[in-house]
């Protein structure tokens, strides 16, 4: 079936991929610019939980998101669990190279994120060098060394370390890649990582927020962390509470969204996944390759696809 078939608004197809307009990205003077120095707004989507959602770890689904549903950015959500890569490694790491390959092939870029909430040092280490070391400073990828830190866990003692010894590791392989650090709290205090993200060249501090959860207080925080010089990108974000289900809040959502509009701030939403909850954008049973009509996606599904076929 043709693709207009499923297409019910929004712009006119792209006449140039998100990477042949803005190159190789950096962090640099307080936000994620591209290869001309202009500040860079990228907005896609997060894929789920790679051991629990496997079959949507495909190039045909990459290439439907990239064309249908106009996304910059696709997030690879590696779970740093057992099941996942503490137990599989090796097929994890194939299910992110798949992704990956299929990003650069659609000129869109990917963000590959160390999703977990426990400490697991050695082994992010292990799947960075991996990757990095496969593709060099590929300019399509960007990393996130630890998706959400718990909050049993200190800034100074568990965090920071993790992220300058995973940062390390990339920083062999791929010295230009953009890194992304995440606070304690589920990444939640981004003004606490600024300081310590400014002393090194590249990296940005990660944002997380729930539209059901999350209100004006996080995002006072976030403009502390742009006052103090740090980049931010918007990693994760939902329409529900931060369980990923329960109230979906699409006013507040529009808020948050406005507020990262005004600052040129990314974002890139959870998820793409065909589970029973409110942050889902597919309903229960619909095909991991795309294809989709309006009638599969969720309510979380449909406000994300007409955001990002807009015009921003």
């Amino acid at each position: 079936m043709k693709l207009a078939n499923f297409l019910q608004l929004g712009r006119a197809k792209r006449t140039s991929t998100p990477f042949e307009r803005h190159g190789r990205l950096a962090f640099r003077a307080g936000r994620l610019r591209s290869a001309d120095d202009a500040a860079v707004m990228l907005r896609g989507v997060s894929l789920f939980w790679s051991q629990w959602a496997p079959e949507f770890y495909n190039q045909r689904l990459v290439h439907w998101l990239a064309e249908d549903w106009a996304v910059d950015i696709l997030r690879i959500a590696v779970a740093a669990t057992s099941p996942g890569y503490l137990s599989d490694p090796k097929g994890e790491i194939g299910k992110a190279k798949t992704i990956i390959d299929a990003a650069i092939s659609t000129g869109i870029y990917v963000l590959l994120d160390w999703h977990g909430h426990d400490l697991e040092t050695e082994a992010a280490r292990t799947l960075f060098r991996a990757i990095a070391s496969a593709y060099g400073d590929c300019p399509n990828i960007m990393y996130e060394t630890w998706n959400e830190p718990h909050s049993r866990y200190s800034w100074n003692e568990d965090i920071l370390p993790h992220h300058l010894t995973t940062l390390a590791t990339i920083r062999e392989f791929a010295p230009r890649a953009p890194v992304i650090w995440a606070s304690q709290d589920f990444a939640g205090r981004p003004d606490l990582v600024a300081e310590a993200s400014i002393l090194h060249a590249n990296v940005g501090c990660s944002l997380h927020f729930y539209a059901g959860t999350h209100r004006e207080g996080l995002r006072m925080r976030t403009d502390e962390a742009l006052a103090k010089g740090a980049a931010v990108l918007a990693t994760e974000w939902g329409l529900g509470e931060s369980d990923g289900s329960g109230t979906l809040d699409k006013l507040e959502a529009e808020r948050w969204l406005q507020f990262l509009r005004a600052r040129r701030i990314g974002y890139i939403n959870w998820s793409i996944c065909d589970k029973a909850e409110t942050c889902a954008a597919l309903l229960p049973g619909c095909s991991a390759d795309g294809g989709w009509r309006r009638s599969h996606l969720s309510v979380s599904g449909s406000f994300v696809r007409d955001d990002l076929r807009r015009v921003c």
